[in-house]
């Protein structure tokens, strides 16, 4: 089994090595394909902090929220909940 469908079982290593590789994981509500997207006036806080990146499905446009750094939107992206066919769900059992 690969790295995505392990990530998407839940296996948190899996979701390391996704997250290190820079690589994102599908739409966690319709399985599209997540883009990376960069606001370079993004919102800041009372730390000075810019909240300048999220993650975007190209399909429905979900989004994982604003992150501070590309790494952080990849990491937030990629160990959310698993997402389990009825296929997926049956061989488990």
């Amino acid at each position: 089994m690969d790295d995505v469908r392990l990530a998407l079982l839940g296996d948190k290593a899996a979701q390391e090595r996704l997250t290190e590789r820079g690589e994102l994981l599908p739409c966690a509500h319709c399985r599209g394909k997540m883009e990376i997207s960069y606001d370079d006036e993004g919102i800041e806080d009372s730390m000075g902090r810019k909240w300048s990146w999220t993650a975007v499905c190209s399909k429905c446009c979900a989004s994982t929220g604003l992150c501070y750094s590309e790494k952080q939107v990849i990491a937030a992206n990629n160990t959310r909940a698993p997402i389990l066919t009825p296929e997926e769900l049956e061989r488990l059992k």
